[in-house]
């Protein structure tokens, strides 16, 4: 009979605590996303990722956004502050620049901020106090907006930028649903798989908070069920077993 092959398995380690415990102690601090009373319910740990969902149009990118700028807002005043990068596969990097430009100002919507910059003129100072103000977290974000970036391609342009900056502040990827993988014409279901497992992955390998956001399937009702679920998802499935 063939022998059974040899099967490599850890040695037996007791519980290290003391070491555990020194390590906590030196491990970086949750990273606050700007919302008081959401940071008094959810704390975001380097390592992890975070699924935030909404039916479209219901304000993803904008939370992403402004999550964005407070990581950055922090990050200057870190002694070494890190990069955070930015994914968007829907909206362009100039209409990017226009949505963080009306998140800065704190009155004006993204319509006000975009019409004000088409006139020409120059003299509103909120407007213009933004632009100096994003203009100073510049070196501080990356914003990449290719659509057709597969999912293998964002996990290594992190890594590069990781490497360079030796680490990074956060990563907000915008949305799920529609993040490409090098495999096209396998099912979307599994599409999703590989990317909650990629993006997964490179939080704990980088040792970076990603800030992921996704759909929910309009069905979705409040009266059914008052709190959102992972079956909520679009192409739940592949995000519920992961």
């Amino acid at each position: 009979a063939a022998e059974e092959p040899a099967v490599s398995v850890a040695a037996p380690e007791s519980l290290d605590v003391g070491g555990t415990v020194r390590r906590l102690e030196r491990a970086p601090a949750e990273v606050l996303t700007g919302y008081p009373d959401l940071d008094d319910l959810v704390r975001v740990l380097p390592t992890e990722l975070v699924l935030v969902a909404a039916r479209p149009s219901h304000g993803k990118t904008t939370f992403g956004l402004n999550v964005l700028l407070n990581v950055l807002r922090l990050a200057r005043l870190a002694p070494q502050p890190r990069p955070s990068i930015l994914f968007s596969y829907e909206v362009q990097q100039e209409f990017l620049v226009g949505k963080l430009l009306s998140a800065l100002t704190g009155r004006y919507s993204f319509h006000d901020v975009l019409n004000y910059l088409r006139s020409g003129d120059r003299d509103d100072p909120i407007v213009e106090e933004a632009r100096e103000r994003l203009a100073g977290y510049a070196g501080l974000v990356h914003a990449v907006t290719e659509p057709s970036l597969p999912v293998e391609e964002l996990v290594a342009y992190c890594r590069r930028v990781a490497d360079a900056a030796g680490g990074l502040g956060m990563v907000i990827v915008d949305y799920l649903q529609i993040i490409p993988i090098a495999e096209p014409t396998i099912s979307k279901d599994l599409q999703v798989t590989r990317a909650v497992k990629a993006l997964r992955t490179a939080a704990q390998e980088l040792g970076v908070p990603i800030i992921c956001l996704a759909q929910v399937n309009p069905p979705f009702s409040r009266e059914e069920e008052p709190r959102p679920l992972l079956a909520h998802l679009v192409e739940s499935t592949a995000s519920e077993q992961e």
